[in-house]
């Protein structure tokens, strides 16, 4: 029998690598999914690898365990929709933006990751986010990935109310981040849900109002 070739050995890794990359993709896709629809709680490996349709040892194989694919979740979506709102807090490039200019840089890069708005969209995420703060026990975690962002937000609202203490100005921010994800979620919960009984399709209209809302709260003394 002949041996394989180097590139012959060269292409069966890169066709393992692939369909590797391909799984540990599915599993993440499938588990942000589910949590969003059902809470950290509500959703098994069991689940998460029946909707991915893969095995059972498969989890462990790429993540080692459940927690281990929560936070892969994390730490990738934390940076793809990091990108969206660096890309809207470049833009404040006056010395003292308004708060109407931070608030909008605030609820668009969430409203782009739901809708669709933008090519790097992720409809789940932000429904996962929601779910994994319902879990006490995960906010130093979402700290690790999110302070950075929080932080850059408060120094964009410090640069338009330099007249605001350091913990109004924290509180504010957080506040705001906050009720966006709760506003846009997918799937509806809370907040979400009141929305859509006004009206269908509210998640895109909403959007202007909830910048108003959080500008004004931005504004106040």
């Amino acid at each position: 029998m002949t041996p394989p070739t180097d590139t012959t050995s060269a292409e069966v890794r890169s066709r393992t690598t692939a369909v590797g990359d391909a799984t540990r993709t599915r599993l993440m896709q499938a588990a942000e999914r589910l949590i969003a629809e059902r809470g950290l709680e509500g959703v098994s490996v069991r689940d998460i690898t029946a909707a991915a349709e893969t095995n059972s040892a498969s989890i462990h194989y790429h993540f080692q365990s459940k927690e281990g694919l929560v936070l892969a979740i994390m730490e990738d979506r934390a940076e793809r929709i990091g990108r969206h709102r660096r890309k809207h807090l470049q833009a404040l490039t006056a010395a003292r933006p308004t708060a109407r200019e931070v608030a909008e840089a605030l609820v668009n890069p969430t409203f782009e990751f739901v809708t669709g708005d933008d090519d790097d969209s992720d409809t789940a995420y932000v429904g996962f986010l929601a779910a994994v703060l319902d879990d006490a026990a995960m906010i130093p975690t979402l700290e690790r990935y999110f302070l950075d962002q929080y932080e850059a937000y408060y120094q964009a609202l410090r640069r338009a109310r330099p007249d605001l203490s350091e913990d109004v100005a924290i509180d504010r921010v957080c506040f705001a981040l906050h009720l966006v994800l709760n506003c846009v979620s997918e799937p509806a919960r809370g907040l979400r849900t009141w929305i859509e009984r006004r009206s269908s399709g509210a998640i895109r209209v909403v959007r202007e109002s909830l910048i108003d809302f959080v500008a004004g709260g931005f504004e106040a003394p």
